[in-house]
Parts: C-alpha cells; structure tokens; sequence
C-alpha cells in the first residue's frame, strides 16, 4: 500500500520539476531575443569640432607658438574635424629672450591688415565669416606681420612673439555659434560679432 501512495507524489514531484524547467528554458530563450534584438547596431556618428593653425614665419611653415622670427604671414584655420564648422583666430604678443623665456615686457599686437572675409571683434580676437567644411582652411587672415625688436627694462634684447590660437564651433545649427560665440549669424554666414 505504501508504494502506490508514493507513486503520485513522485509524479507530482516530476511534473513541478518539469514545470519548473519549462519555465526556466521559456525565460532564458526570451533573454536571448532580447539580447540579441539590443545587438543592432548603430549608424549615428557624434560631430567632431577640431581645428589646427596654420602659418609661416620668415617664409617657412612652422607648427607651435614658439616660432621665431622677424616676419610672421600666410596665417589660416584648418576644420580637422567631421563636420562643418565656424572658425576664429586669436592672436597674443609678449617679449622673449634669446632662450625664449617670456620677460615680462608690456607688448601690444602689431596693426594688422585683414584680408576678405575676416572680420575684427577687437583685442585680438578675428572671425572667418563663412563656414569651413571638414579637410578645409579659412582664405589667408592678414598681409604679413612685422615682428619687432626691443630692449627690456633691464638692457636685455627681447623679441616680439605673437601666438595664434585657433577656435571652432559647429556650423549648424547657425543658433550653436550665435549662442557660444555671441556672434550674428544670416544665411550661413557670420554677420556681426561683439
């Protein structure tokens, strides 16, 4: 008698086990399919904003500000990034010893001539008007420079170096310069600046 009670409850105990592995393979194939649906892949590439200065000093194309020389020309921005930007340049001078070291020696920016398209904001600050697409450079920014020579207070010979920083922000929407930059922007082109 004790083994027919006990056959039933084996049953019930192996139909809850299968019940229970059912349940689990039903959950893990769901998982999968989720999984493997979360696994597309997306075309969406994220907008580079980059740029490089380019320039040449006493005729030779020189990388960095520490460049030396007499007469600083041929000044541009190049858009190294993925997407269509606006571009400005910023030039700072200071006076430097022979070795390089800044002395210190109040400077001013030499009067510069602009060429087409560049619009002065004051203080050394210039705007290209039009945006520059990916690969591309801004048109030449002014006639050549001169750079100057002075003695410093302390009889020391210094040497005029200007630096030019290059800055860009993406071109469209025209509301991205205008809100960054505080510029006018009017089809596709920089208007005004502050």
């Amino acid at each position: 008698m004790a083994k027919r009670l006990q056959r039933p409850q084996n049953k019930r105990r192996w139909a809850a086990v299968i019940a229970v592995a059912a349940a689990v393979a039903l959950a893990s194939v769901a998982v999968a399919f989720m999984l493997r649906r979360a696994e597309v892949q997306s075309d969406f590439t994220p907008a580079v904003v980059a740029c490089a200065v380019h320039e040449k000093v006493n005729g030779v194309e020189v990388t960095g500000s520490a460049a030396s020389g007499s007469v600083k020309s041929d000044i541009t921005a190049e858009n190294t990034g993925n997407t269509t930007v606006f571009l400005r340049l910023r030039l700072s001078a200071c006076w430097v010893d022979a070795e390089g070291n800044t002395t210190g020696t109040p400077s001013a920016l030499p009067q510069i001539t602009l060429r087409q398209n560049w619009l002065d904001a004051g203080n050394g600050l210039y705007y290209y008007a039009l945006p520059v697409k990916p690969g591309q450079s801004t048109a030449v920014l002014c006639e050549p420079m001169r750079m100057g020579t002075s003695v410093s207070p302390t009889g020391v010979t210094v040497y005029q170096q200007i630096t030019v920083l290059a800055e860009a922000v993406q071109a469209l929407p025209e509301k991205a310069a205008q809100d960054a930059w505080g510029v006018t922007v009017k089809n596709g082109r920089i208007t005004a600046v502050k």
